[in-house]
């Protein structure tokens, strides 16, 4: 009987840690290849110095020959193609560990025009790690609700302080070496409360950060990405829209039940005047239950910075000495 119950229990173990290894990334080596996508807007001046940057950062750039074969209204290529990449990159047999995005603009959502269910069938166990942000955030939704994987927010190849400073000219590809070879196991930032709760409430924990840019979340409404925010913080960017474009996001947020129960939400970079996101804000808090704290924290988005933020993985904000800090796990450790 306790031989029964011994293995009952070392069954139960194995089964336990493959589930949680099964939502872990797996860190780069020296050397290891990036798979590089253009699931959006892209044009092969996109890839010049993008191969030597990801190698100064200690890593290999796997490009694919045909991924850029320039469309109308500037799409990298067409959507059958886009689609096949993504679906090839992200499955096991795809040797890359970690996928990231060439560019944003427009395009990602028609990955999943027919739905999601030819992807699920790629997919391996073990999760690859997609980077990017902006128009790459219906991909971020596909992998977090759909998949349940891990996912960064981050800069995205084409655009940075290394390769071409248009959009995120102070943030480099130096920063992600450490976090991509797992050295990194936690990122901590410093986040402004803008309600009276969140100056005051002191601890939100066991949760995860999740959203991305707010277009792109309001055209999931309705579809199987559309982000679960209950108990988890809710992340929202944008750029390019008008204050009053923005407020209609939010109310169409709040009609969808997307501001119902969140554990807090949090504001990235809006990129529009200062009194503009004033006006926009008063609005928004309008909009929000008093029992919502909300934090903002503008180095995340479209601004001149854009610091990596994984979604799906352990999170937690904390206040102490009159300072709120986010803290978000690396990985599903």
């Amino acid at each position: 009987m306790k031989f029964l119950l011994v293995c009952l229990y070392l069954c139960l173990f194995v089964f336990n840690a493959n589930v949680m290894c099964s939502q872990q990334w797996c860190p780069l080596e020296n050397g290891d290849a990036i798979e590089v996508i253009a699931p959006s807007y892209g044009s092969l001046t996109n890839l010049i110095g993008i191969e030597e940057n990801i190698k100064k950062i200690g890593f290999s750039a796997n490009i694919a020959p045909g991924l850029i074969a320039e469309q109308q209204l500037g799409y990298a290529n067409t959507e059958e193609y886009r689609k096949s990449s993504f679906r090839k990159a992200i499955s096991k047999a795809a040797p890359a560990k970690v996928v990231w995005a060439l560019r944003g603009g427009r395009g990602a959502s028609s990955l999943f025009s027919e739905g999601t269910e030819p992807f699920n069938e790629a997919h391996s166990g073990t999760p690859k790690l997609f980077i990017g942000f902006s128009d790459a955030t219906a991909i971020h939704l596909y992998l977090n609700v759909v998949l349940n994987w891990p996912s960064l927010h981050g800069v995205v190849l084409a655009y940075n302080k290394d390769v071409n400073p248009i959009v995120n000219k102070e943030t480099s590809l130096s920063g992600y070496r450490d976090i991509l070879t797992g050295k990194v196991r936690e990122l901590s930032y410093i986040l402004d409360p803008i309600n009276d709760l969140a100056r005051t409430i002191e601890n939100i924990d066991s949760t995860s950060v999740i959203g991305g840019n707010a277009s792109l979340i309001q055209r999931s409404i309705g579809t199987s990405t559309c982000p679960q925010t209950i108990d988890k913080i809710f992340f929202i960017e944008d750029t390019g829209e008008a204050p009053t474009k923005l407020y209609e996001i939010i109310t169409h947020f709040r009609r969808a039940g997307l501001l119902n129960a969140p554990k807090a939400i949090m504001l990235g970079s809006f990129s529009i005047t200062r009194e503009e996101y004033v006006n926009f804000l008063t609005l928004f808090l309008e909009q929000i239950d008093n029992n919502i704290p909300v934090y903002e924290a503008n180095y995340f988005g479209h601004g001149d910075s854009n610091f990596p933020l994984f979604f799906n993985t352990p999170a937690g904000i904390k206040l102490e000495s009159k300072r709120v800090t986010l803290k978000v796990s690396t990985n599903n450790w």
